[in-house]
C-alpha cells in the first residue's frame, strides 16, 4: 500500500463520512488507525452531516511507529510542513488518507490542498452536485458577510457549479 491519498470535494460531498467509514474499514482488518485533524482546528472529533462522528486528535509532528493508517479530515487547513510530515509517514507500508476542500469560498487553493495536490500519490475527487441546478459542483459559496478564510459553520456554505457561483458572487 504505502501511499498518500488526497480526496477532495465541495462542502456536503461526504468527505468526513468517507473518512469515518475508512477508519471502520481498516479497524475491521485489525490495523492501527489514527484519526487526526490539523493542529489549527480546536475540535476533538470528525463529524459528518450524516450523523457519523469519531474522536480525532491534533496531528502530531511525529506519527507514532505503531500506526499503520493515518486519516486526516479537514486537510485543507494543513500547513506545508504538516503535509510534508504526512508524506514522510507514508513509507514502509504505511498510508495516509487526507480529506478536504480544494478551494476556499473565493476559489483560491488552501495551503494544505496545494501541497497535497503536489505530494500525493493518488488524488481523487468526491463529486457533489450544485445546490441550485444539480450540475457538478466545484465551488463553495459562502452565504455570509464573514470574510475570514476559516469559518467552520457548515450551514452557511452551498456547493455550486461554475455558472451558479458566477451569478451569485460576480
Amino acid at each position: 500500500m504505502s501511499k498518500l491519498y488526497f480526496f477532495f470535494g465541495t462542502m456536503g460531498a461526504g468527505k468526513s463520512a468517507y473518512a469515518i467509514n475508512k477508519a471502520y474499514e481498516f479497524r475491521e482488518r485489525n490495523l492501527e488507525v489514527m484519526l487526526a485533524l490539523p493542529k489549527s482546528l480546536k475540535v476533538g472529533y470528525i463529524d459528518s452531516r450524516s450523523g457519523l462522528k469519531l474522536d480525532a486528535i491534533p496531528l502530531p509532528e511525529r506519527i507514532p511507529e505503531n500506526i499503520d493508517i493515518l486519516i486526516v479530515d479537514e486537510s485543507q487547513f494543513l500547513s506545508e510542513q504538516e503535509v510534508k510530515n504526512i508524506r514522510n509517514f507514508c513509507k514502509n507500508e504505511k498510508s495516509a488518507f487526507c480529506y478536504g476542500l480544494r478551494t476556499d469560498f473565493s476559489g483560491n487553493l488552501f495551503e494544505g490542498s496545494k501541497f497535497l495536490f503536489a505530494l500525493s500519490d493518488s488524488i481523487r475527487e468526491i463529486p457533489s452536485m450544485c445546490k441550485i441546478c444539480k450540475k457538478k459542483s466545484i465551488f463553495n459559496f459562502r452565504n455570509s458577510d464573514n470574510k475570514n478564510t476559516i469559518c467552520l459553520d457548515k450551514d452557511i456554505y452551498e456547493p455550486l457549479c461554475f455558472e451558479c457561483y458566477s451569478k451569485k458572487c460576480c
